[in-house]
Order: C-alpha cells, then structure tokens, then sequence
C-alpha cells in the first residue's frame, strides 16, 4: 500500500491516521504511509485521478510532482483550447483536488511522463504558475528555482517572451514578472 485514500478510509478514519502519525498527506485526497519515500512517480499518481489523459500538469501541482515540497492545494491541467468544456471532471467527493483546465504552451510542448501523467518542463510549470497560481506560493518557488540552479534565469525569460499576451492570466504573468525579473537577475549575478 504506497497510496492511501482519503476517500476509501473516510474523513474519520484518515484524519485519525494522520494524527497518530502513520500516514502522512500528500494532496487534500491521497497520503503517504509514514515509513514510504514520496517520489515524483508517487506524487505523480496522488493527482493522476485529477488528470485527463488528453492535458499536461503544469503549474504548482507540475512542480509539486517534479520536486516536492509544500502542495498547493489544487491541480492545473493544459489542453487543446476548448477541449476542456466536453471533458468530465473527475469524481467529486469531500476530498477531491480543485482543477482548474487551461489551454496553453504546456499542452502543445507535451509533457514529461512522469508515472501516469504528462508533466510540463520546469521552466515551463514555473511560468505557469506565475500566470495562474497563487502568487504567495509561486513567488518563493520561482525564486527557490532559480536559487538552485533547476531553471535558468535565461530560460525563463525566453519561457515568458513565447506566452500569448491575448491568453487567461496573461496580466497576472507580466505585472508579477516585471517586478520578479530584476529581483532574479540580482539573485543571479550573485550566484555565478
């Protein structure tokens, strides 16, 4: 048992598990048993039910899976524009996973397979984020990324310049990186 469901035990029964320290969450519906290494293949198959087969995970959740971390608390799918309006969302319950559909840059560069899903690169989940995510979460990420060598100052400014201004959350995109960029540039300069 590497994965445990939140949804098969019960609000009750996982909330008691994760108070007596034998199951760990990993996303609002699935845990991790204590004694088990979270992986990107594991987290990759705590938000697979999440996941159209058809789109890529970008955004937080895409770095999420990539790298660990805190979850962000949702899940950020790209697909072919329109495609998302005949998709069925996944099963509802108490503790599903709030998804969000987007079409985008993400969709059409494919994705890494990461166990069942397709992931976004780095670069480009990071840019995601910027667009569609909480910014308070996203701004650390984006500058941890940065910091640690996992994405490049360069390739993220090529990453924003290939982003259609006309697309959802654009603003969002260029007002946060107008202020972001010179802060990375510094962060940069120091590092080499």
């Amino acid at each position: 048992m590497f994965l445990v469901d939140a949804a098969g035990f019960g609000a009750t029964c996982y909330g008691r598990m994760v108070r007596d320290g034998v199951v760990v969450p990993a996303t609002g519906r699935y845990g991790l048993p204590l004694d088990i290494v979270a992986t990107p293949g594991l987290r990759a198959c705590c938000v697979a039910p999440s996941v159209p087969a058809h789109t890529v995970l970008s955004g937080a959740a895409g770095w999420w899976v990539r790298h660990g971390g805190a979850w962000p608390g949702h899940v950020t799918v790209v697909g072919q524009r329109g495609l998302h309006r005949g998709v069925p969302v996944p099963e509802s319950s108490p503790v599903s996973d709030r998804v969000t559909f987007h079409s985008g840059l993400a969709w059409r560069d494919g994705g890494l397979k990461i166990g069942p899903v397709a992931v976004a690169s780095d670069t480009r989940c990071c840019v995601d984020a910027m667009r569609w995510d909480s910014h308070q979460g996203v701004i650390p990420m984006v500058v941890d990324a940065v910091a640690t060598g996992k994405v490049t100052l360069a390739g993220l400014r090529a990453e924003v310049r290939r982003d259609d201004a006309r697309g959802s959350g654009y603003a969002r995109l260029r007002e946060l990186w107008r202020e972001l960029d010179p802060v990375l540039h510094s962060l940069d300069s120091v590092r080499k």
